[in-house]
């Protein structure tokens, strides 16, 4: 625990996949990992179905047909729960 003893939430964070953000995503994930003791959880911002597709922070699957194709950001996520 840092040195006052509080813990923080991340309300919202996203990246896009665009190329430029290729170390976005794996680097805020892996410094809240590395200092889980101060961050007692993170939300990711994934917009909605009323979103347009072409949304940048878009999380809905590329497609909900049968089998489902969840977007890049997906897989670095369920990696960090």
């Amino acid at each position: 625990m840092n040195a006052n003893k509080f813990r923080g939430f991340l309300g919202e964070f996203a990246w896009t996949t665009d190329p430029s953000c290729e170390q976005e995503g794996p680097g805020i994930l892996n410094y809240l990992s590395a200092n889980a003791n101060v961050w007692m959880g993170w939300s990711y911002w994934c917009g909605g179905l009323w979103f347009p597709s072409d949304y940048m922070f878009l999380l809905d699957p590329l497609s909900f047909a049968p089998p489902v194709t969840d977007r890049p950001q997906m897989s670095l996520l369920l990696a960090h729960l």
